[in-house]
């Protein structure tokens, strides 16, 4: 087809023009109806004149183009039905010409929208002459998404989602500047349309990250755009395209790389401050409260088995399970608060010590019969105060090599001497907990050890983190893989400083991140048949151990009490040793 050429701008412009709700349709029949009839449901919720614009790209779907037609025939949408598939950058481009004075909403096929959604975003986009877009809250939106930045959450239901608007409405955090806006829900101006012009069908396949284009385009005018945290809209995300995505991508990230070089370093430095932060924990804040006011009335809030049990710990925390986990930088420490709250977890971060009097309030709000210490090294005094403030009784399941040993700040041996119990992952520890008289030390059963392969191990996972000594390890052991020329390749779990020095030698594979792929998943892809370990005194924590246990494959490592305890194989049984 030839390129799109925009019609000629109108004069007027303003707040007072009716708007466009484009909905682009081309898979998901109960999908589809369920936007259109919550952007029926709620036209009556909203003062904005504006009408529903199904576009409908030739559909695969006999009775999804049956139903666009019922409710164009009764007058609820305006209906265009390409007469061949033109995929969404094409189909907008056409939607939005379709009224040249009007401001247009972007709204996928998979949304849902609730209550006066469109006023709310509308003033949003409206609260400044700068703003050329605006994009909601969300589920799944990159940087809008809620509760966690550039995290896909799932769908909530409907019930669910219009609890979350009705909070962000009450809530009412004003806009927040952000670098780009998302596709999923996005309010143009007109005027910015006008001045920036449409979407680039020339050089970006099909579909996604033509917003991101458009968006960067309009900052390059003077514009800007915003994030509306007082708008909630539900997004399932994958309908339209869906395995396609991967591909398309790709191939248009590699485009807006080479057209706008700086971007890349813009975004990673706003997601560093992440300015939407604060909205985002007012908004989790009112579920904390809306949560206290409901306590023992509603049963599909928390979850029926180990939801009250709250874990303490160093490691990133688990979206399934209710967690407080802390973290150290130069400057300051602080904790995070995740409650697996239906339908999107709670979470909330409290700076340490000045923030824990409001730890201590919310937790008080949230239900919770036991503590479970996961960790004690480096953990905040601050902590071990909250079993006598909550009244609630405490463990230790704790990976630690040894108790913390005493200081002028806490008594660590008292601690674990009150805990309920001490249990220990291995029994080669329990000598650091056995002067503690009155505690009871439990330890786990011993996991049974892969059986060894018959021949050569020929894809190895590095089971150890990467630092200033095992770093130096794994660079000799791959330096010399590669003079020997044998056949064993070693494979990366993550991204490491040590990464690039490592994959330099020809050796060393970092295991590719697959959309829908687990890392057990692609660990068995890539022929993953063994983990080894370089370390000389691994503790509780050791990684290989975790890892090798996760994937089902035997674990070579040095000799050592929690090595021989776990029926590790020698290193030296390796042929490369």
């Amino acid at each position: 087809m030839p390129a799109f050429t925009p019609p000629a701008p109108l004069a007027a412009h303003g707040k007072a023009q009716a708007v466009d709700v484009l909905i682009p349709v081309y898979n998901g029949l109960n999908e589809t109806l369920e936007c259109i009839n919550s952007a029926l449901e709620a036209r009556k919720r909203n003062r904005t004149p504006h009408r529903l614009v199904v576009i409908e790209d030739a559909t695969p779907v006999p009775a999804l183009a049956k139903a666009l037609k019922v409710l164009a025939g009764k007058g609820r949408i305006t209906l265009v039905n390409n007469p061949v598939n033109l995929g969404f950058i094409r189909s907008m481009n056409r939607g939005m010409a379709l009224s040249p004075g009007k401001d247009v909403v972007w709204l996928n096929a998979d949304t849902r929208v609730h209550g006066d959604w469109l006023d709310r975003l509308r003033q949003a986009a409206y609260s400044d002459a700068s703003i050329a877009s605006a994009t909601p809250f969300t589920n799944n939106g990159e940087l809008m998404s809620f509760p966690r930045s550039q995290v896909s959450h799932d769908m909530p239901s409907a019930a669910e989602q219009a609890e979350l608007d009705d909070l962000a409405r009450d809530t009412d955090s004003p806009p927040v500047d952000i670098e780009t806006g998302c596709g999923f829900c996005l309010y143009i101006k007109r005027e910015a349309l006008d001045e920036v012009g449409y979407l680039d069908e020339l050089h970006l396949a099909r579909g996604y990250g033509e917003e991101t284009d458009w968006c960067l385009r309009a900052r390059s005018h003077g514009w800007k755009h915003v994030g509306a945290p007082n708008v909630f809209v539900a997004h399932q995300g994958g309908i339209s395209f869906g395995a396609e995505k991967i591909l398309r991508v790709a191939q248009n990230n590699a485009v807006l790389r080479k057209r706008y070089p700086d971007a890349s370093a813009r975004y990673q430095a706003f997601c560093l401050r992440d300015p939407i932060k604060p909205a985002r924990d007012a908004l989790q804040r009112a579920r904390l409260a809306q949560l206290a006011r409901y306590a023992g009335k509603r049963h599909g809030d928390w979850p029926a088995r180990g939801g009250k049990t709250l874990h303490l710990n160093s490691r990133q925390a688990n979206d399934a399970r209710f967690n407080l986990t802390w973290q150290h930088d130069t400057h300051r420490t602080w904790v995070c608060l995740q409650a697996p709250v239906a339908a999107l977890p709670l979470n909330l971060d409290f700076e340490l010590p000045e923030d824990f009097d409001k730890l201590v309030e919310a937790l008080r709000l949230l239900p919770q019969d036991e503590l479970v210490f996961e960790s004690l090294h480096r953990c905040p005094v601050e902590l071990c105060r909250l079993p006598a403030l909550l009244g609630t009784p405490y463990r230790i399941a704790c990976s630690d090599p040894r108790l913390p040993h005493n200081d002028t700040l806490y008594d660590w041996q008292r601690f674990a001497s009150e805990a309920a119990s001490s249990q220990l992952p291995r029994q080669a520890l329990q000598s650091a907990y056995a002067p503690l008289p009155d505690s009871h030390v439990l330890t786990d059963a011993t996991p049974t050890p892969a059986e060894l392969p018959a021949d050569t191990p020929r894809a190895i996972l590095i089971g150890d983190n990467l630092d200033a000594t095992t770093g130096h390890q794994w660079l000799a052991l791959a330096r010399q893989l590669a003079r020997q020329a044998l056949p064993t390749v070693l494979l990366a779990k993550a991204e490491t400083p040590w990464l690039k020095s490592l994959q330099a030698t020809g050796t060393v594979h970092l295991l590719p991140q697959i959309a829908g792929f687990s890392f057990a998943d692609r660990a068995k892809a890539a022929g993953c048949d063994a983990v080894l370990s370089l370390a000389e005194n691994p503790d509780a924590g050791w990684p290989a151990a975790a890892l090798s246990a996760e994937l089902g494959v035997p674990l070579y490592a040095n000799p050592g009490a929690i090595a021989d305890e776990l029926g590790a194989a020698p290193i030296t049984q390796l042929p490369f040793y």
